[in-house]
């Protein structure tokens, strides 16, 4: 495999082959950012199930909330479904919200770092109140504290939980979004 390009190298002399080719398994460079218009669409199926789950919450009147990302890879199909999440949360009176993105060590978290915060559809334009961070680690692992997170979305990641969060969540893909207790414990 070719080595990763250097630190001087920019996006304009990335090629789609050197952006594949890096090591890990997310190419950098934006590369996957720039080639899931497939994944997003899917996940936006999922959006009024998500506010719906999230509706559900009923948090206390300016409580902190926590929001995790589950699978976010470079951040652009993450700023919908975040920014939705946020809105209804807003919606319930939530007070701050930290927004918790997480993916495998190996992402390319220099892309997700900058969509966040320059992104023109970032969520954190609408909500200054929405403090964003990431964990590198996989969610088939124990991610926050048990009972410290309040919702997870996930849209195009399911397929690779090595087990099932149990028959009770399997009823619905509403239930699935919901499935943050599962996560959290």
């Amino acid at each position: 495999m070719p080595d990763a390009p250097s630190a001087d190298t920019t996006d304009a002399d990335t090629t789609d082959a050197d952006a594949a080719s890096d090591a890990g398994v997310m190419a950098r460079h934006g590369y996957y950012d720039q080639h899931s218009a497939t994944q997003g669409s899917a996940a936006d199926l999922g959006l009024g199930l998500l506010t719906d789950a999230v509706a559900d919450l009923r948090p206390a009147a300016g409580a902190t909330v926590r929001v995790a990302d589950l699978g976010c890879a470079q951040g652009h199909n993450s700023l919908q479904p975040v920014g939705a999440a946020l809105d209804a949360l807003a919606a319930a009176g939530a007070g701050p919200v930290d927004v918790v993105h997480t993916d495998l060590p190996t992402n390319d978290w220099a892309t997700l770092f900058a969509v966040v915060e320059h992104d023109p559809a970032s969520y954190l334009r609408a909500h200054p109140d929405a403090y964003p961070s990431v964990i590198g680690r996989s969610f088939y692992d124990r991610l926050v504290a048990p009972a410290s997170l309040h919702v997870a979305w996930t849209a195009s990641t399911l397929h690779w939980l090595r087990t099932s969060p149990g028959s009770r969540y399997q009823a619905s893909v509403s239930a699935r979004i919901r499935f943050c207790r599962y996560c959290a414990r």
